[in-house]
């Protein structure tokens, strides 16, 4: 089962950061798709850091999944840097 997304980023500037984390599960045939995880809290932290999204349960097995990253850019000078992102599991 997966159980979350942990997102290790750093922003250059607090006014840009990453707006939600969302994993949609594709259907099979590939007409459609899944919101099974929808986490809409910012994260703002400078960084470098780490953060988990919220606890779901996820079967994999039933479709290909994507990961979806909302950005918000506050100017386009800004940079959104994504250093590492790890899937959480429990067997």
């Amino acid at each position: 089962m997966l159980t979350g997304v942990r997102i290790c980023y750093s922003l250059s500037n607090s006014r840009s950061f990453i707006a939600g984390v969302r994993i949609t599960q594709l259907q099979d045939p590939l007409t459609s798709a899944v919101a099974l995880l929808d986490d809409s809290i910012p994260l703002v932290d400078p960084g470098p850091t780490c953060a988990s999204s919220m606890s779901v349960s996820i079967d994999p097995t039933a479709g290909a999944l994507q990961l979806l990253l909302t950005l918000n850019f506050g100017d386009t000078s800004d940079s959104i840097t994504i250093l590492a992102v790890g899937i959480n599991t429990n067997p």
